[in-house]
């Protein structure tokens, strides 16, 4: 077991600690979840409340887990995980849409593979455009209009009907930066 920094706290029966890091004032705290680091600031400079905040972030974090929503959801990919889920889960009780289906495959075939790993908010008009050339090349054609009119609109008010059951809104910052796909979901 590796030694502490003997100005780490430990709180929450060791599962939580709570440190500073050197050239800041406020508390920083990490913890592990589904076998996950989780390191983030309290924003308190206060070690009562920061205490508080720690152990807070750290119930959150086990709420997600045990609830099978991303504990990091800035990904892309985390997203398009649960959406496909959803989907499934849907279609396996028999109230999915037979869109679905398709929706899986444009998500696999085309948005996991350009978006993946990419932050959810830095999606933004350009990269759209850059998706866009990237998929006729995959495709080795222009995509026809039904395909430009469906996959990223549908696919957006899929994932959102997956985060409103879920309780949490994931894309919320990815609304804000892609008016187009917020006036889709309704």
């Amino acid at each position: 077991m590796p030694k502490l920094n003997p100005e780490t706290i430990v709180i929450s029966d060791g599962d939580v600690k709570l440190y500073k890091r050197a050239r800041s004032r406020v508390w920083q705290t990490a913890f592990v979840v589904d076998r996950r680091q989780v390191r983030i600031s309290t924003g308190q400079k206060d070690l009562a409340e920061a205490k508080k905040e720690a152990k807070r972030q750290h119930t959150l974090y086990q709420f997600r887990a045990e609830h099978n929503i991303p504990i990091v959801t800035k990904r892309f990919a985390d997203v398009a995980v649960l959406a496909k889920a959803e989907m499934t889960k849907q279609l396996n009780t028999g109230v999915g849409k037979k869109s679905f289906v398709d929706y899986a495959i444009v998500i696999d075939r085309y948005l996991v593979p350009f978006f993946g790993q990419q932050a959810i908010t830095s999606i933004d008009y350009a990269k759209l455009r850059e998706f866009d050339a990237w998929r006729a090349e995959q495709m080795g054609r222009e995509p026809k209009a039904s395909t430009l009119n469906r996959p990223m609109p549908s696919c957006s008010g899929m994932t959102m009907s997956v985060t409103n059951t879920s309780g949490m809104v994931f894309l919320s910052s990815l609304e804000a930066s892609l008016p187009f796909l917020a006036s889709n979901t309704s």
